[in-house]
C-alpha cells in the first residue's frame, strides 16, 4: 500500500468519525433541550418565560431561527384569533342579555301602563258611584224629609178630623135643639139642607185631605225621577 491510499484511508475514516460525533452531539443537545421544553411545559405554573425560553431554544436549535419566527407568527395570530372570538362571544352574550333586558322593561312599563289605565279607570268608576251614592243620600234625605211632612200632616189631619168632628157633633145638637125643637122647623128645607151638610162636613174634609197627600206623593215621585 503506498504512501497515497494510508492518507486516504486516514482522511476517510476521520471524515467519518467526526461525522458521527457530530450527529450523536446533535442529538444529544437536542435531547437535552427537549427535556427542558418538556420540564418548562410541566412546570407552566412556575414561570411563563421559562417555557419561552425553552420553546426559543429548542425549536431554533432543531428547525432554525426562520421557522421559530414563523412560529411565533401563527402563535400570535392564532391567539389573537382565540382571543377575538372570546371578546365576541362575551360581546354577543352582553347584546342578548341588554335586548333581553330591554323586552322586560318594556314589558314591565306595560304592565305597568295597563295598571295605571286600570287606576285610572277605578279612580273614575270610584267617583262616579260616590257621586251616585250622594245623589241616592241626597234623595233619600228629601224623601225622608218629605215622608216626615206626610206623616206629620196626616197627624195635623187626624187632629182636625177629631176637632172638627167633635165640633160637628156639638153643632148637630145646638142646630137640632134650636131648629127643630125650640123653633119647631121640622119642614124647613133650607134647615134640613144645612144639618145635612154639618153631618157630612167631616167626609169632606177627609176627601180634601186625600187628595192633598196624593198631590204630595206625586210630587215626591216626580222629584225622585228628575233629580
Amino acid at each position: 500500500m503506498d504512501t497515497n491510499e494510508i492518507m486516504n484511508q486516514l482522511k476517510q475514516l476521520a471524515s467519518i468519525n467526526i461525522t458521527d460525533i457530530q450527529k450523536k452531539f446533535k442529538n444529544t443537545k437536542t435531547q437535552e433541550l427537549y427535556k427542558e421544553l418538556t420540564q418548562a411545559e410541566n412546570n407552566i405554573t412556575n414561570g411563563e418565560e421559562q417555557l419561552v425560553e425553552a420553546e426559543r431554544n429548542y425549536y431554533t436549535y432543531t428547525e432554525g431561527t426562520q421557522w421559530y419566527n414563523n412560529f411565533l407568527e401563527n402563535n400570535v395570530e392564532k391567539e389573537v384569533e382565540k382571543k377575538a372570538k372570546h371578546l365576541e362571544r362575551k360581546f354577543n352574550d352582553k347584546k342578548r342579555e341588554i335586548k333581553d333586558n330591554i323586552r322586560r322593561l318594556k314589558s314591565q312599563k306595560l304592565s305597568v301602563d295597563n295598571i295605571n289605565n286600570l287606576m285610572e279607570d277605578n279612580n273614575d268608576n270610584i267617583i262616579h258611584v260616590a257621586d251616585r251614592i250622594e245623589n241616592l243620600d241626597s234623595k233619600s234625605r228629601v224623601n225622608e224629609r218629605l215622608t216626615y211632612y206626610q206623616n206629620e200632616n196626616i197627624e195635623h189631619y187626624q187632629s182636625y178630623f177629631h176637632i172638627i168632628h167633635q165640633i160637628k157633633t156639638v153643632l148637630l145638637i145646638v142646630f137640632a135643639v134650636f131648629i127643630f125643637i125650640y123653633h119647631k122647623q121640622y119642614k124647613n128645607l133650607y134647615a134640613w139642607g144645612t144639618f145635612i151638610a154639618l153631618i157630612f162636613l167631616p167626609t169632606i174634609f177627609s176627601i180634601l185631605a186625600i187628595i192633598s197627600q196624593k198631590i204630595i206623593e206625586l210630587l215626591t215621585f216626580l222629584y225622585s225621577i228628575f233629580n
